[in-house]
């Protein structure tokens, strides 16, 4: 039934009339496996994976295109989940987590109202010296405001009551560099009270704003900044004028061709 050609251990051709039956029928009985069985797991995921996958040749895609049928296979067990809150882990409950704004306590610990005058920088300078140091002071002009803090955790607590009534913040520097209630006090008429902080716009190119007193060379002129309002009204004026001469030039050349 079989017609079988065996290699002999030395590598010798044998047929199956050189051996005898029962060493023909065992050496046939193994010719039957042509490889050794992998029992390993990926072997096993591979063969299944190529069982599955189908691949079409060029010619029936284009043929099946041509005939407008679907060249993706859709599986029938395939489940599709809509993107909807239902199909996500975990539920959400907008109207739980939606808290209105105005219900929320914040802690707002600055004022909201700039300081805007001298004398209400001296209340505040006598408050907040009043408040650190547990004194009753009345006067702003006190001896006091021109000695310089000895504690730290007391001029901390000065300058935070100082920028929460003031409404404006100080930075890491100047608390640094300023020593007593004074120096504060004058910092404060220089940078904020003066108005000059408000100037300040750090969206716009020139938000350092210069002036001629901050500079005392000859040789080193300061251009004045021009207001923004200013600016549109001397563009709206040039504009103007140019249409105005646009339209002379016009009504000119009309003319000149009437009378040609």
């Amino acid at each position: 039934m079989f017609n079988t050609r065996l290699l002999s251990k030395s590598g010798a051709r044998l047929s199956s009339s050189c051996i005898s039956a029962t060493q023909r029928s065992r050496v046939t009985t193994r010719s039957f496996q042509s490889s050794a069985v992998n029992n390993d797991f990926f072997s096993w995921f591979k063969d299944k994976k190529k069982e599955k996958t189908k691949v079409k040749s060029t010619k029936e895609v284009i043929s099946d295109i041509e005939a407008g049928k679907d060249v993706v296979e859709k599986k029938d067990n395939a489940t599709t989940l809509e993107l909807t809150p239902e199909n996500f882990i975990g539920s959400f409950d907008k109207k739980r987590n939606d808290i209105p704004l105005d219900t929320v306590p914040f802690n707002r610990w600055i004022s909201l109202d700039k300081v805007s005058t001298e004398a209400k920088l001296n209340s505040i300078i006598l408050q907040s010296y009043n408040e650190t140091f547990g004194t009753q002071l009345k006067e702003a002009d006190n001896d006091k405001f021109t000695e310089s803090f000895t504690d730290i955790t007391k001029k901390f607590s000065f300058a935070k009551l100082l920028q929460a009534k003031s409404g404006f913040v100080l930075s890491d520097y100047q608390f640094t560099v300023l020593t007593s209630p004074n120096s504060f006090k004058d910092y404060y008429l220089r940078e904020f009270v003066s108005g000059k902080s408000l100037r300040f716009k750090e969206s716009e190119p020139n938000a350092i704003h210069l002036n001629k007193s901050s500079f005392k060379a000859p040789n080193i002129y300061i251009i004045p900044d021009v207001p923004a309002k200013e600016k549109r009204q001397k563009f709206k004026t040039l504009v103007n004028e140019v249409n105005e001469i646009e339209n002379k030039i016009t009504s000119d050349a009309i003319e000149n061709a009437k009378q040609t």
